[in-house]
């Protein structure tokens, strides 16, 4: 994991594409491996073991992480596919930019980057999501091409965000539950 890879004059050069054609090889081995040794530590062996009770699953299994896009490019002569979303936090209202890169070539996350506190770590929740949203693009085969009318219709499909329908009311009828 290198420290600049995530440079911000970086990512404002690149150019977005919103869909992930291409996106690299990735598994639920390179996602553990990748959060296992994350320069915080914020997950260890045994809350990786069983991921879907993470914080970080719940969030991509919720709907949180919306609107993926890639961008490559090089960053110290190794090729790079980025990943690009906007992350909910797990309270209302505010949501995180949130990148993940990966070696083009392998599949093998180098870094990430989050504007939550814990986004310095290249681990964070918000990260973990993204990658566990990646791999389970990956599992459904959805970066398979195949004979159907336009490249784009399956993976539009796959990245809409979640379906909350919320109607305004007034504050007598608003009934709030934990």
């Amino acid at each position: 994991m290198e420290d600049n890879v995530f440079d911000q004059e970086l990512f404002s050069a690149l150019e977005w594409t919103d869909n992930l054609n291409g996106v690299p090889d990735f598994d639920i081995e390179k996602l553990k491996h990748y959060l296992i040794q994350s320069r915080e530590k914020s997950f260890d062996k045994g809350s990786v073991r069983a991921y879907k009770s993470l914080k970080a699953f719940k969030y991509f299994e919720e709907g949180f992480v919306q609107r993926l896009r890639h961008a490559e490019t090089f960053v110290a002569n190794t090729k790079v596919y980025t990943i690009h979303a906007k992350v909910l936090a797990s309270y209302q209202g505010k949501a995180y930019q949130t990148y993940v890169a990966l070696e083009k070539e392998t599949g093998i996350p180098i870094g990430g980057s989050c504007a939550c506190v814990a986004g310095r770590g290249e681990a964070c929740s918000h990260i973990a999501a993204i990658l566990f949203a990646v791999e389970d693009f990956i599992a459904k085969g959805l970066n398979q091409s195949t004979d159907r009318p336009t490249c784009t219709d399956r993976l539009c499909a796959w990245n809409a965000p979640s379906k909350q329908n919320v109607e305004p009311e007034t504050i007598h009828n608003i009934r709030i539950v934990k």
